[in-house]
């Protein structure tokens, strides 16, 4: 269906990467294609991949609107000058179907439970062992290894301070 209606389809992308797409907006504007017009082709495009559970667009990200667990997960991976336009989400179970990911096996991750809760280690000589039970954010990352190493964390950083990575120095026993 898209490429029937728009000879030439791939020209409409500058990138069509794995769960990522970029279209070309000076193409889109060339042949009279709205932003918005592109995001609904795409998703009845997509309508037949079973792989597919989500497809999120740009403005959606860039709204104030409640997009789930899922969608908030990848609102807040997305870059409002860097990000792309359309972001495809597949099942937990699927990897993009002829990606990297499925060839190899694996990906950067998902935006589901199972790749967003994984352990976090810090293995640093002067701190005592130990270990936190409770969940925490890789946002919390940033302040926390600020912390350890002295230096001020930025003022737009999102995370907290783990508190249990600051057992204070190692005991010299």
């Amino acid at each position: 269906a898209f490429k029937a209606k728009y000879p030439e389809a791939e020209k409409l992308f500058l990138f069509r990467g794995q769960e990522n797409i970029y279209f070309d907006h000076e193409e889109l504007s060339r042949r009279n294609i709205s932003v918005r017009e592109a995001y609904g082709l795409v998703r009845r495009e997509a309508e037949s991949e079973t792989w597919i559970a989500k497809i999120y667009d740009r403005e959606e990200l860039l709204s104030e609107k409640d997009l789930g667990e899922i969608g908030e997960r990848v609102r807040h991976s997305f870059h409002p000058q860097k990000g792309g336009d359309m972001y495809i989400i597949p099942r937990p179970d699927c990897f993009t179907p002829g990606g990297p990911a499925a060839r190899a096996g694996t990906s950067h991750g998902t935006p589901y439970e199972c790749d967003a809760n994984v352990p976090l280690i810090f293995l640093w000589p002067r701190l005592n062992a130990g270990a936190v039970g409770r969940g925490v954010r890789t946002v919390d990352l940033a302040p926390t290894l600020a912390r350890i190493f002295g230096v001020k964390a930025p003022a737009n950083v999102d995370g907290e301070i783990l508190p249990e990575a600051l057992s204070g120095p190692k005991s010299k026993n």
